[in-house]
């Protein structure tokens, strides 16, 4: 569960000009983003459609069985070309009369002129929406993964797009002039919602020990914060959202450095039944073994989410939780504007999640308040933005995983109705002020004191190594880039990597087994990103650092 921000990823989808057979209008083309299931009706009349087909009747392949190809295979499995001409064929494939009716619900988008298809998307502040109507893929429930290279993503269950100007370029391929609306007017406003329901959170089996070099860094610029034990002979220690548990040993055994010999330490890593806990319990027994110490160590592991009591009332001592707490409870119902501004949407945004955030923020305080005993202590590293008159922003990475998934996208290797799948993913990047809101709430404040809160901005470890390497050569430059690059992606992967993999067997079937090689083939394709167009992009995120102590009043 360890995981400093996240971005939303929603895509904006345009179209380019262009006939796709000849200069003549033809009949509307009707164009869905899943596996159309018999209910087709492209068409067109032309002798420039009989041609197509008959192209394509020379490779062995008929209309029809095109049309199947198309909408019953993974689109990585057809090449760019391929997917140009199989779009064209569809619009053969039944005569003017006999084409379907097709419900509102399943229209994604609606075009007076025939087009080739290509994606085009563009940022819009951390967060991308399509132009057209989304319906969300039955079966995929909205979960949480984590990155450096991502923030807030929440679910759409109905989305409606006002297309509007470009804000930026994009590396994407151009794609036809927008699209009109199914109602008729000349724009729709957006409205994203979801149905509440729980959150699940875990990190990528067997990784993220391995990549997690920036969750390691916001841990230790907290360690300052773990108080001394000198006085006590027994004391519990409670770390929260402990994910695979490399972030998890160097402050616990700060805190249990400064106990008496002789003295009992119970250690408690709490994390969600999905978490890895066979390579939880390797880091622990590697960490913590009573042969030569002076202070016998009691582990235990708790397969329980945070959002509920881990540990008995009054127990424990002392309580952790490194980039864990900004994930909500619950999928939020949140409506926003398409037609905003970038930085409009992303301020509506952060507006839209703010209350579910306050409340779920009171929750966990009151639950940790419950389980520690009076004069305890909880320390939490806690993603957020940038303090109120700070000129620099966090910056996570969202502009170079944008670029990788699009070019994924546009490769058929990643469908659009799976990258929007991905994006279900609650979390809210809090500012100083409405983490002190809820340390302020009339349910929390008698339970706490709170001695420090304090926003640091944490940079990318690997930041650091690129530029020391580039100091001594320049000529290596190239070289330390990539391996910068490389750490950030990867970073992404092994915090995210189970949420995609997840995603994609709902999408494909959950015998697809295909995971793995998606996940290094992103790694590979978003590197190449990187190095080519990011030379530059210093990953920082902005940490709000809290130190409460428990107070005698009963939660």
């Amino acid at each position: 569960m360890k995981f400093p921000l996240l971005m939303v990823l929603f895509f904006t989808t345009l179209f380019s000009s262009g006939e796709a057979c000849g200069k003549k209008k033809k009949e509307i083309i009707t164009w869905r983003c899943s596996n159309d299931q018999g209910k087709t009706n492209y068409y067109k009349t032309d002798e420039c459609c009989e041609r197509i087909k008959g192209e394509l009747d020379k490779d062995g392949q008929n209309c029809n069985e095109e049309l199947k190809g198309m909408t019953g295979k993974p689109k990585r499995e057809i090449s760019k070309k391929r997917r140009e001409r199989i779009l064209e064929a569809m619009e053969c494939c039944n005569p003017p009369g006999t084409e379907k009716k097709t419900t509102k619900a399943e229209i994604i988008t609606k075009i007076l002129q025939p087009r080739v298809l290509r994606p085009r998307m563009f940022l819009l502040n951390k967060a991308y929406f399509p132009v057209c109507f989304i319906t969300a893929t039955p079966g995929i429930e909205p979960r949480i993964f984590r990155s450096t290279l991502g923030r807030l993503a929440i679910g759409p269950r109905n989305l409606h797009f006002t297309p509007h100007d470009r804000k930026i370029d994009s590396t994407a391929p151009r794609m036809a002039t927008r699209p009109i609306s199914a109602e008729p007017s000349e724009g729709f406003t957006l409205l994203m919602a979801s149905n509440q329901n729980p959150v699940r959170i875990a990190m990528r089996d067997k990784h993220y020990n391995e990549r997690s070099e920036i969750q390691n860094a916001a841990m230790k610029a907290g360690l300052d914060l773990i108080p001394s034990f000198s006085d006590r002979d027994n004391l519990v220690v409670v770390d929260y959202g402990t994910a695979q548990g490399a972030n998890s040993i160097e402050p616990v055994k700060k805190a249990i450095s400064t106990l008496p010999d002789g003295a009992i330490a119970s250690l408690v890593f709490e994390d969600t039944p999905f978490n890895d806990f066979g390579t939880l319990a390797k880091t622990v027994s590697d960490n913590f073994t009573n042969h030569g110490s002076k202070i016998q160590i009691v582990p235990s592991l708790v397969p329980l989410g945070f959002y509920q009591q881990v540990v008995p009332t009054g127990q424990a001592d002392l309580g952790f939780s490194w980039s864990s707490f900004n994930y909500l409870e619950n999928v939020p119902s949140v409506s926003l504007d398409a037609t905003a501004s970038p930085a409009e949407f992303a301020v509506a945004r952060h507006k839209a999640l703010a209350a579910a955030a306050h409340t779920d923020l009171i929750k966990l305080l009151k639950l940790r308040a419950k389980e520690t005993r009076s004069g305890g202590y909880f320390i939490a590293a806690i993603g957020g933005q940038a303090p109120e008159g700070e000129s620099t922003p966090s910056k996570p990475g969202s502009q170079v995983l944008q670029a990788g998934l699009m070019r994924m996208v546009g490769e058929g290797k990643l469908a659009l109705h799976e990258l929007m799948q991905m994006a279900l993913f609650p979390s809210h990047e809090r500012t100083p002020k409405e983490v002190e809101a809820a340390l302020e709430d009339g349910a929390v404040a008698p339970l706490w004191e709170e001695e420090s809160l304090e926003p640091k901005l944490i940079v990318q470890p690997a930041w650091y190594v690129y530029q020391d390497k580039i100091k001594v050569s320049e000529s290596k430059k190239d070289e330390a880039l990539r391996e910068y690059a490389q750490v950030a992606i990867s970073n992404v992967v092994s915090a995210s990597g189970w949420f995609w993999v997840d995603v994609l067997k709902k999408s494909r079937g959950q015998d697809w087994d295909g995971g793995e090689a998606f996940l290094e083939e992103f790694v590979n394709i978003t590197v190449e990103e990187f190095v080519t167009k990011f030379a530059d992009f210093k990953l920082e995120i902005w940490y709000n650092y809290i130190k409460l102590k428990r107070t005698d009043k009963k939660a």
